[in-house]
């Protein structure tokens, strides 16, 4: 990354490695780092013979306070160690895969290398630091404006329906004032919001945004409520899924277990893009690891080998219940049958509410006649399922599921989502 990239170092008082210390409680060795290595041991030893240390310790066993600074290589980098995000001095651990957060993880002296698709000098993430965020990492015309030696910014806002200046605000110059999609209309692809009256160039999957029209034939989702705490993700765009297979390039499938499901880069979901195996959910492209084996999302049983069921684990937002691969091979119960919720042999999708089994649907077209696919509500957690046919509403998994070139699109509020054609 470039100097004015997020996530520099600068800024630590880092002892040499062969500093030998005095490790007595009320000594404190620190803000060493201008002395010459010679000072620093007579320093150590002139400690323990006045002091009366008791011994003398290495300085991997100090805890070295460090400063980050932007456009500087990671000062700990001198003994073999990372600044860490509470600012102190970390052993590395090179296995460790860099992740966009404004720190050295993987201890090879550059911070978040890899996240700046672009090359402009800018990660998506911004190190964490919302300022830096490049608001669209596709395009190294569109960054978070740099100052230039005048004093002036680098990257000037434009007319033309891109927030240039990564700002938040699209068209927000001078020259756009007289601009009004509402009266004038746009051109092209432009979309006209609204709410703001300027036109809009739709954004690609992961971009940030603040409105729906922003994004190019999906929505914009806090991923916060997709249950991903990725530093720097906020609000991005993102289009609707039910498995990673309804998802474009790298993206993968988030489910959640309040109703959103959104197709958005790997980076951001912080999973790897698939794979079998696995030790922890991240490096599964669903976010569900179990028994070290990665497991599948699914809105049908036609999206698994053997069937779709109600999975309850530990993994997506504290437990909640979502749809995924698996069996349950003393399942009785089909689609409508009477069933008893403490019984978990019930149904053979191991839903069961209001004492009525329950299949997993993308569409009324998965469900049996009579019934309809609907968003139901199973204590915390919503899911898409077969019931009654008593809803006229059209939920669905992607955007070929809407009739009349409509959208899948998230509808409820916090915590409590649908997924329906709008």
């Amino acid at each position: 990354m470039s100097e004015r990239g997020a996530g520099g170092r600068g800024g630590a008082q880092i002892p040499p490695r062969e500093l030998l210390a005095c490790a007595q409680s009320d000594v404190t060795v620190s803000s060493l780092a201008s002395r010459p290595s010679w000072a620093l041991r007579s320093l150590a030893l002139l400690l323990w013979a006045v002091c009366g240390c008791s011994q003398l310790v290495d300085v991997d066993d100090l805890e070295v306070r460090c400063e980050l600074a932007d456009g500087e290589p990671d000062p700990c980098g001198a003994v073999g160690k990372r600044c860490g995000a509470a600012g102190v001095c970390e052993t590395c651990d090179e296995s460790v895969e860099e992740r966009c957060d404004g720190l050295d993880n993987d201890c090879d002296g550059e911070v978040d290398e890899g996240h700046d698709e672009d090359d402009d000098g800018f990660s998506w993430c911004g190190g964490g630091v919302e300022e830096l965020r490049d608001c669209i990492d596709e395009d190294p015309r569109i960054h978070p404006a740099s100052v230039g030696p005048d004093g002036e910014p680098e990257m000037l806002e434009v007319c033309d329906g891109k927030d240039n200046d990564c700002n938040g605000e699209v068209d927000d110059s001078d020259e756009c004032a007289d601009i009004d999609c509402t009266e004038d209309g746009c051109i092209g692809s432009l979309e006209c919001d609204e709410d703001t009256g300027k036109c809009i160039a739709p954004r690609p999957e992961g971009s940030t945004c603040g409105s729906d029209v922003e994004c190019a034939g999906g929505f914009c989702v806090d991923t916060a409520e997709l249950g991903l705490t990725t530093e720097g993700s906020g609000e991005v765009c993102a289009s609707a899924c039910c498995v990673d297979g309804d998802c474009e390039g790298d993206d993968v499938c988030v489910v959640s277990g309040v109703g959103l499901r959104a197709c958005v880069p790997a980076r951001i979901a912080a999973r790897s893009e698939g794979g079998d195996s696995c030790m922890e959910d991240s490096e599964c492209g669903s976010g569900l690891c179990v028994a070290r084996r990665c497991v599948e999302t699914c809105s049908t049983n036609d999206d698994c080998l053997i069937s779709c069921v109600v999975n309850r684990g530990d993994a997506l937002m504290g437990g909640d219940s979502i749809w995924a691969c698996g069996a349950n091979p003393l399942g009785r119960g089909d689609d409508g049958d009477t069933c008893f919720e403490g019984d978990p042999t019930g149904c053979k999708s191991s839903l069961c509410l209001d004492s009525e089994c329950h299949d997993p649907c993308a569409t009324t077209d998965d469900c049996p006649d009579g019934r309809v696919c609907d968003v139901i509500s199973t204590g915390q957690s919503r899911l898409a399922a077969c019931v009654s046919a008593s809803s006229s509403t059209q939920t669905c998994c992607t955007n070929d599921d809407c009739d009349n070139d409509g959208v899948c699109r998230p509808v409820g509020s916090s915590g409590s989502w649908s997924m329906y054609c709008d």
